[in-house]
């Protein structure tokens, strides 16, 4: 029991680094990069625990594909900070850092 608890374990902490985005390193990422560049910077991501945020947050650009992100910044009483990336032909068209409740 005690392995299948550990296994968990390791699971959901693999999940939460790869759901998460340091708000330093989405300072840095700029509209205009490729989706390449911007990909190749994000982890793999993981909807296991963002999938709530696509409800949530201003409207997505039309015609663009999202990955969104929890913030290090953490969460609260009064929600979650959210980190999205928005893409179009290949190309980086918004990144929006709100608060959102899930």
């Amino acid at each position: 029991m005690a392995a299948v608890a550990a296994v968990g374990a390791i699971v959901f902490v693999s999940s939460l680094r790869d759901a998460t985005v340091a708000v330093k390193l989405y300072d840095s990422i700029e509209v205009g990069q490729s989706e390449e560049s911007v990909n190749e910077r994000l982890p793999v991501g993981s909807d296991f625990l963002t999938g709530d945020f696509h409800r949530i947050g201003p409207p997505v650009p039309e015609g663009a594909h999202c990955r969104w992100f929890a913030s290090d910044r953490g969460s609260g009483t009064d929600g979650q900070d959210v980190l999205r990336f928005c893409f179009k032909d290949g190309r980086l068209v918004e990144k929006q850092h709100f608060r959102g409740k899930v």
